[in-house]
Parts: C-alpha cells; structure tokens; sequence
C-alpha cells in the first residue's frame, strides 16, 4: 500500500519515481529529518507570537510530510491552513487549495499499479502528488513568513504568572493591564 495513489506522503513519491521502495536508499532518512525541523522550527517561532491557529496549521501538515503514509483522508489539516490563509488576506490561495483538495487531481492520473506509472512523467507526476505538492509548499510559505516576521519585529513580551498576555488598556493611560 505505501505507493498506492492516496498515499500523499514524500515516501510515497519517492517510491513512485523510484518504482520501489527498496530502490529508494538508505539516504531516505534526511527527507523527514529536515521536513520535521523545518516543520517544528516554524511552529515554535509561531507559537512563541500566539499564532495558535499557524502553529497548529504547520505541525499538522509537518505530520503528514513526515510520515510514511499519509492517506488522501488525512489531510483534513488543510482545513486550519485555508483558514489561516483567509485570515492573512490572501483568498486566492484559500480557494485554490480548496479546489485542490475537493478535485484530488490524483485520482485523474493512471493509478492501477502497472509498471509504467513508476518513474517521473512530469505535470502527470506533480498532478499524482497534488496533496503533497500543496503541502510542502504551505510549510515553505509558513516558513518564510516567519523568518520575515522574527526578522522585523521582536518576539512578544511573555505572558504573566496567570498565563495572560500583558497589553496596553486605554483605561490606563497605557499602564499595562491583564489581557481578558
């Protein structure tokens, strides 16, 4: 099952191009290692600024780029990152990534398991690893907007002892007050 079609995981590709798993190589164990540091270091800086909704958008579809197998069905993690791509303005996005994902333009490849659907075919091939195109390409987004953002600002003020945030109240001159 691991080269079977709804399988979007980078494994999966690189067994589809490789036309076996056992042609793949002991060198597959860097692709997850730095996908999962690239993934985590992006969430953390993420959730070091409150970005909840970022944070869990990116560990999510980090999970599926690690992992082996990563069915068709489970990347409902798209559903955090549309919104978070909605919510930062940039709708085009949104709505082409629910296109994509509502299509599965990977079920419209040759998907029967013959011998000449291994090895790379180009658009064919990146049409048969939609999800994961899609993927990867959100976590180098998410990547790079949080460089940008650690590069401009300086990391928030950590919450009190109560766990609250500390922000400015109007109603007191700009004293800082309990967020709630």
């Amino acid at each position: 099952g691991a080269a079977y079609i709804s399988n979007q995981s980078p494994y999966a590709a690189a067994i589809g191009i490789a036309a076996a798993p056992g042609h793949v190589g002991g060198w597959w164990i860097a692709v997850p290692a730095v996908l999962a540091a690239a993934g985590l270091a992006t969430a953390v800086v993420l959730a070091r600024r409150h970005d909840w909704l970022g944070a869990t958008a990116v560990t999510g579809t980090t999970g599926l780029l690690v992992s082996p197998i990563s069915w068709a069905h489970h990347w409902v993690w798209v559903i955090p990152a549309l919104v978070l791509l909605v919510r930062s303005g940039h709708r085009v996005a949104a709505a082409a990534g629910w296109l994509l994902f509502t299509v599965g333009p990977f079920w419209l490849t040759p998907h029967a398991g013959g011998p000449r659907e291994y090895g790379f075919h180009g658009l064919t091939t990146l049409a048969a690893n939609s999800f994961l195109t899609a993927g990867i390409g959100f976590l180098a987004y998410m990547a790079w907007q949080a460089w940008v953002v650690t590069r401009r600002w300086p990391e928030p003020e950590p919450p009190d002892e109560s766990g609250l945030p500390l922000v400015d109240s109007p109603a007191d001159d700009g004293a800082l007050a309990r967020a709630g």
